[in-house]
Order: C-alpha cells, then sequence, then structure tokens
C-alpha cells in the first residue's frame, strides 16, 4: 500500500513539475528517507549518489508550495537529523554519514548550555558561489567548531551547517561581501593627427601647432584664441557635471581639427563596465597573410596563408574609489609594415602601451606615441589645360609629401550611480555633445576675429 502512495506522489509530482517548475506542492505520512532523497532528485534534476543508506521516516505538512531551493534545504536538514550531510563533488550530490566525535563526560552544568546546530542556504545575489566559497572554506578553520560549507553552483547557493553563532557570524560576513558592483561606462576615441596638416592649420589661424600627438593634445587645445577663455552663454558655463570647460575644450579641438581634415577619427566604441573587472575592445580586421609559395609536381603553384588580426585592441580594468577611477590600461596595435619583401614574407609590426591612471568621474587620459610614417601624392593642375592629350602633362605638377600620423587613444569613464542608469548618462553625454558644438562654434569664431586682425596689421 505505501509503495503505491509513493508511486501516485511520483506522478502528481511530475504533472506538477510540467505544469510549473518553479514550485511544487508536496505533503507526504510515513515517507522513508530514501522515497524522498529519490523524490529531491527528480525534482531538482540533480544525481545523488548514496553512500550509505539512511533508515528511518518521515512526515511533512505544508500549507504552501516549495520551491526547488526549498526541497534541497528540506532533505539536507532530514539528514543533518539522521547524522548524514548532502556534500557536492562535481556535478554529483553525495549523501554521506556525519562523523560522531566521543563525547566526554561533562558536568550537568555545562550539557544543560550545549551549542545548538544549525543549517542554513544562502541565495547569492552579485557574487558567483565558487568565487565565495574558497574565502568561508579559509575562514571557517579559525572556528573552534569548523563550520561545514559547500555550495550548489547551478542555483548559487551556499549551504551552511554548525554551530548556530558560528553559522550567524558568517551569514553576516556573506551579505557584506555579496553587494551590487558599481558600473562604469567606459567611451574612447581612435583618432588619426596628420602632423603636416596640422602645422597647415596654425599658419592658416596663426599658431605655432608644431608637432601635436597625443601628449600635446591639451597644449593645442590651450593655444587656441592665445590661451584665453572662450567667451561662453551661461548655459555652456553652468554645465559641469561631465568634466566641465576643460572637456569642451579638448572636444571643441579635436572638432576643429576634424573640419580641417588634420584629424581623422578611426573609432568610437564604448563599454560598460563592471568595478574592478577586465574589458576590452577590439577595432580592426582579420587578414590573409601570404607566407610562401610551393611549385607541386605537375608545375602548378601553391601560396599557403595564414590568417592575422590586424588592429587595435583595448583592455581596461577601472577601479572606483569614491569621485575618482583607477583605471589599468593596455593598448596592442597589430599592423603589417611591409607586405611584399626580398624573403617573401610579410613583415608585421607590434606596439603596446601599459598604463595606471587616476583620473576623476568624466575626465579624459590620453595615450599616444603610436606613430606610422605615409607618403601621399597631391596633383597641382591647371583648369581644361591639363586635359589637352600629350601637352596636358606641361601643365600638371605631381608631388609626394612626407606625412607623420599619430595614432591616438583617448579613454574617458563615467560613473554609473546607485540613482542613476545607462540611459541617464547616455542622455548627459548627449546633452554635452550639443554644448561642445556650442562650443566649437564659439571657437571658430574667435579664430576667425583673430585672422581678420592679423590680416588688417
Amino acid at each position: 500500500m505505501q509503495k503505491i502512495v509513493y508511486e501516485i506522489l511520483l506522478i502528481c509530482l511530475g504533472t506538477t513539475l510540467f505544469a510549473n517548475e518553479r514550485n511544487i506542492n508536496i505533503n507526504f505520512n510515513d515517507l522513508t528517507v530514501s522515497q524522498l532523497i529519490n523524490i529531491t532528485s527528480k525534482v531538482t534534476k540533480r544525481n545523488i549518489l548514496i553512500i550509505k543508506k539512511v533508515e528511518g521516516k518521515v512526515d511533512f505538512i505544508s500549507n504552501s508550495p516549495l520551491n526547488k531551493e526549498e526541497l534541497l534545504a528540506l532533505l539536507i536538514k532530514v539528514l543533518n537529523a539522521k547524522n548524514f550531510a548532502l556534500v557536492e563533488d562535481g556535478k554529483l550530490l553525495k549523501v554521506i554519514p556525519l562523523v560522531k566525535k566521543k563525547k566526554k563526560d561533562l558536568p550537568k552544568r555545562v550539557e544543560k548550555i550545549a551549542k545548538k546546530n544549525i543549517s542554513k542556504i544562502i541565495k547569492l545575489r552579485h557574487i558567483e558561489s565558487k568565487t565565495l566559497i574558497p574565502i568561508i572554506k579559509n575562514l571557517s578553520v579559525y572556528y573552534k567548531n569548523k563550520p561545514f560549507v559547500s555550495y550548489e553552483h547551478e542555483s548559487n547557493m551556499l549551504i551552511l551547517m554548525g554551530d548556530e553563532n558560528e553559522i550567524l557570524e558568517i551569514s553576516n560576513l556573506i551579505k557584506k561581501i555579496d553587494i551590487k558592483k558599481t558600473q562604469i561606462y567606459v567611451e574612447a576615441r581612435i583618432i588619426e593627427i596628420s602632423e603636416v596638416k596640422t602645422k597647415n592649420l596654425g599658419l592658416k589661424y596663426g599658431l605655432s601647432a608644431g608637432k601635436l600627438s597625443g601628449s600635446s593634445l591639451y597644449t593645442f587645445a590651450s593655444s587656441l584664441n592665445e590661451g584665453q577663455s572662450i567667451v561662453l552663454d551661461s548655459t555652456i558655463r553652468n554645465f559641469t557635471p561631465l568634466g566641465g570647460a576643460s572637456v569642451l575644450a579638448l572636444g571643441a579641438t579635436i572638432n576643429l581639427l576634424k573640419e580641417n581634415l588634420a584629424l581623422e577619427i578611426i573609432s568610437e566604441p564604448s563599454i560598460l563596465c563592471v568595478d574592478n573587472q577586465v574589458s576590452s575592445i577590439y577595432v580592426g580586421e582579420t587578414r590573409s597573410i601570404k607566407t610562401g609559395s610551393t611549385i607541386t609536381s605537375g608545375g602548378n603553384v601553391s601560396d599557403s596563408y595564414v590568417r592575422e588580426d590586424i588592429g587595435l585592441r583595448l583592455s581596461v580594468k577601472p577601479r572606483v574609489s569614491g569621485d575618482e577611477i583607477l583605471l589599468n590600461i593596455e593598448t596592442t596595435l597589430e599592423d603589417i609594415k611591409e607586405s611584399k619583401t626580398s624573403s617573401g614574407n610579410p613583415v608585421t609590426l607590434k606596439k603596446e602601451i601599459k598604463t595606471v591612471a587616476i583620473v576623476k568621474n568624466g575626465e579624459s587620459v590620453i595615450l599616444g606615441g603610436l606613430i606610422k610614417n605615409k607618403i601621399d601624392t597631391a596633383t597641382n593642375e591647371v583648369p581644361f589645360l591639363s586635359d589637352i592629350p600629350i601637352l596636358g602633362s606641361l601643365f600638371k605638377n605631381t608631388t609626394s609629401i612626407k606625412d607623420k600620423i599619430n595614432l591616438v587613444i583617448i579613454i574617458t569613464p563615467y560613473i554609473i550611480h546607485e540613482n542613476e542608469n545607462l540611459t541617464y548618462i547616455r542622455n548627459k553625454l548627449s546633452e554635452f555633445k550639443l554644448l561642445e558644438n556650442k562650443y566649437t562654434q564659439a571657437l571658430k569664431d574667435a579664430l576667425e576675429s583673430r585672422k581678420k586682425g592679423l590680416r588688417s596689421k
């Protein structure tokens, strides 16, 4: 009769699981512990290995449905009462007997205040159980009663058993560790600056632009309008949440160089990072590079190729401290220097930058020093006359211009506070972009006025 009731219970559980995978209505009387283990295995879909058979029967009356975690906790309490434990071993759960320690004869007064053992399951929210378990295990060795600690990875739960006071102390410690991490929104600008065109821009507005690189980009920004502040309206002056006037000046300088073709924006990637976690951005392509040729017995030429990643890889690890951000930055640039050589194998180059910087929220870090040579061909011709056949070449002049291209990376982090979200930051950045355009126009007007003043002298 009991076997029939047990089979009916399994059928009902199967129907309940099919209809609702989260909660299970379960009540039983005079059920053996082995049958409870079988039910738990079926509901949680976990394989349970029984090292030694557990004797005894249990009753359970519930007025509300149970979820998988609560059923697993119920099994742990039953096994604990029978001097057994449920431990995780890889993908298996094992039922093992608890080792009984020999009790010494204690005075009656001591027996009255004997320690109370409890079991507790903690559902982790922000940290993985496999990351936290080594910390708790190393800590538990300092406790007198050596609490038992295990975890269930799929549900991200910790299982604690031991002295009540010790378990409560460990639980409070876990609450302090399992906290929500701060998020950081990182914007990157990857730009190329032409040395020749920057000098031409300096001549155009009467500025001593000189050699412009990442390290001197702020200097060039301050040299515009002879270092004097641009007259701004109150809207721009009062807008300071994302860096203020210094950031606006940098953005306006980039816009001005771009409009005069002295600067090219290669990419503007952005990434959402978690505090003290590494995030990376890759901008590039995969090319087929010829590595050699062989001639077959039939006289056919067979070329061999290898696929190589060509581009820029940016790795950022932010660490938030108040309103400041410590940035660990690694930049790797890989490119082909010469595709055709005497050996037939291409020459590749690799440049790396590793640095650590501390910036305030909304401030920019500029990385430079990645320089490559470039030769441009410029053709000057007389209209109409240069199109005459044969004689047209007399009215054309072709020159080669040697230029140096500075690859500059600008990284700007923004902290997303608890009362903010990513949409809020993006909306603020959109507003900031509009003000940056206003600043750019104000800067252009000031430079044009300066240019007219130089001509009138």
